[in-house]
């Protein structure tokens, strides 16, 4: 049996600003984010565009003076595990967004029923801002 290090020095304190362009209205568009980055690799968890808090991993390609982010991300309602892209230039990146619109109607009397409803696609265009980094 062996032991699992943990390095600490990797860790980043992020704040993502979104825009969701294309989708109906009614997402988080302002996502705290715990990132830890190990050469070109990252592992993470955000508070996502639906309110839930998504938990990922991942691996940057540069490509010219940008990178592309590829990996998995969970957190979602519609599916368990889903693939996570993202184009990157410097704070700036632009990624796919694929997702249902959820309505959902509270009664006095009993639970929260969700309805899944039309599939929506768009684009999500943000920012992230380091609010603390490793040293």
């Amino acid at each position: 049996m062996g032991v699992v290090l943990i390095k600490m020095d990797c860790l980043s304190f992020l704040l993502t600003l979104s825009l969701h362009l294309g989708m109906e209205a009614g997402f988080n568009e302002i996502n705290p984010h715990i990132r830890c980055e190990v050469d070109n690799y990252s592992t993470g968890m955000y508070y996502n565009s639906e309110k839930n808090i998504s938990f990922y991993v991942s691996r940057d390609f540069s490509i010219r003076e940008s990178e592309i982010e590829i990996g998995l991300v969970t957190g979602y309602r519609d599916i368990n595990v889903m693939p996570l892209i993202r184009w990157k230039k410097n704070n700036w990146f632009i990624a796919p967004m694929y997702g249902r619109t959820w309505y959902y109607t509270e009664y006095p009397d009993r639970p929260t029923v969700w309805f899944k409803g039309e599939k929506d696609v768009g684009v999500i265009i943000g920012y992230e801002i380091k609010i603390g980094k490793r040293k």
